[in-house]
């Protein structure tokens, strides 16, 4: 029997049980007291790119659809009634009403503040409906400008994480222009 530790001999075969040393044991909780902190950072910084990455792309993706329902929206008006920087009026009629109600006209507005793209929609003869958001995170830098006679041009830039900008841009016309923009005796 020795210090470091114990031998044993068995029908011709030697079995050491060296044992751990102090210092090896402290070398051992050196090592990992450095590698810790860095994969512990590294993983921290994948997780952060993640979840960057999926708010960028969710953004995206709410632009789009914001941009797919405004193209809609003037697409199925006669034209647009207003295009300002930060708003765009539509007049349309409906005959997709209540039976007895056959034609009316439908003010559509959309207006970009705080951020945001907001929606309403209402009849011309009762009052102004509530706005609903249908984007937000939008830059300043978003605006609605005329497109022509009669067409709308929509620019989006909405700001993403870690400096990323996704800018969309959409410009749509009036399905049938030759018509004038609708007033409620010219409703069917």
């Amino acid at each position: 029997m020795t210090d470091a530790g114990t031998t044993l001999t068995d029908a011709g075969t030697t079995l050491t049980d060296a044992g751990t040393t102090l210092t090896e044991l402290l070398v051992g909780m050196v090592v990992f007291a450095v590698i810790a902190p860095l994969a512990t950072g590294f993983l921290i910084g994948v997780q952060t790119q993640t979840r960057s990455t999926v708010a960028s792309s969710a953004n995206v993706a709410d632009v789009r659809l914001a941009l797919a329902y405004v193209e809609r929206q003037v697409r199925s008006g006669n034209r647009p009634l207003t295009v300002a920087p930060a708003a765009l009026s539509l007049l349309t009629c409906d005959d997709q009403t209540a039976p007895g109600e056959i034609g009316w006209v439908r003010v559509v507005e959309f207006r970009l503040g705080s951020g945001a793209l907001q929606s309403r929609s209402y009849r011309a003869s009762d009052p102004a409906g509530s706005w609903r958001t249908l984007v937000t995170g939008l830059d300043p830098a978003t605006v609605f400008t005329p497109a022509g006679t009669d067409g709308v041009r929509l620019s989006v830039a909405v700001s993403g994480g870690h400096g990323r900008r996704a800018v969309g841009d959409t410009t749509v016309a009036p399905r049938n222009p030759a018509l004038p923009t609708p007033a409620p005796q010219l409703c069917p």
